[in-house]
């Protein structure tokens, strides 16, 4: 956290370790103990914003976590200060509290930005569950994990695969790549938009008629994407997101261009 002689938070990094399988416990070089509070670190005047988020992660991580970044919009951090970040799971790229608290809750933006460098982090949805303001901010955002069973080791193993789907409202029933086409089905939407990487222009939306709406849409690669994800949007404007699929590694000139 930052701040500036006074009480007004001018920045700061929200993170969680979410507890990993009976295995990375096992393999962690330190242990969190029932009843432990931790203090987060906070600073006046100036931080090095990355090394903090970066200090926090490994702090996490070696407790056996896998860990997330959330909201930076809401945070007031600057680029620098996250994108390069490593070992990081996941992006919030949508927190339904701070979408109705304040309108700065979506960060998808950001998510692109890391992924079109060629680093694969899942993007998640969430509700923020503080309930104790002015509305209830309970089950507006989640995910849907594809696990085998209803167990901790299943669920955390199909999050750490990518083999989940976030969503504020609209549901998402299959999608991938067949011969070169990406395709969704969804319960009923206004629009599918189909996000990729790569040169300027790529990527597509489809949009239903008047009166009428969306349950399926296809989109025809043209060899030029890095990768896709898609998103389903239903008529009050809720969305569903699918995690990117990567297509092709990026070429040199792509690696090296600044973020």
């Amino acid at each position: 956290m930052l701040q500036k002689n006074g009480p007004a938070l001018l920045k700061t990094h929200h993170m969680h370790g979410i507890l990993g399988t009976k295995a990375m416990q096992d393999a962690a070089s330190e242990r969190f103990f029932p009843g432990q509070t931790l203090t987060p670190p906070c600073q006046r005047g100036s931080w090095n914003g990355l090394q903090e988020a970066q200090n926090l992660c490994n702090f996490l991580r070696q407790r056996g976590c896998f860990v997330t970044y959330n909201h930076p919009v809401w945070s007031r951090v600057e680029p620098q200060e996250f994108l390069h970040l490593e070992g990081v799971w996941g992006l919030e790229i949508y927190n339904f509290n701070t979408v109705n608290e304040c309108a700065a809750g979506a960060d998808t933006t950001y998510w692109d930005q890391i992924l079109r460098s060629g680093r694969q982090i899942y993007g998640f949805a969430s509700d923020d569950n503080h309930n104790t303001g002015t509305f209830a901010d309970s089950c507006g955002g989640w995910v849907q994990v594809i696990a085998a069973q209803l167990d901790q080791d299943s669920i955390v193993e199909a999050l750490l695969r990518g083999d989940f789907y976030s969503s504020s409202g609209p549901e998402i029933y299959r999608w991938g790549i067949v011969d070169d086409k990406v395709f969704v089905e969804c319960s009923p939407c206004e629009r599918i938009h189909f996000i990729c990487g790569g040169p300027v222009g790529v990527g597509a939306a489809r949009i239903a008629p008047d009166g009428e709406s969306l349950c399926h849409a296809e989109f025809l690669l043209a060899g030029t994407e890095t990768y896709v994800r898609i998103e389903c949007v239903n008529a009050q404007g809720k969305t569903a997101w699918t995690n990117a699929m990567f297509l092709k590694p990026l070429c040199k000139e792509e690696k090296d261009a600044p973020l």
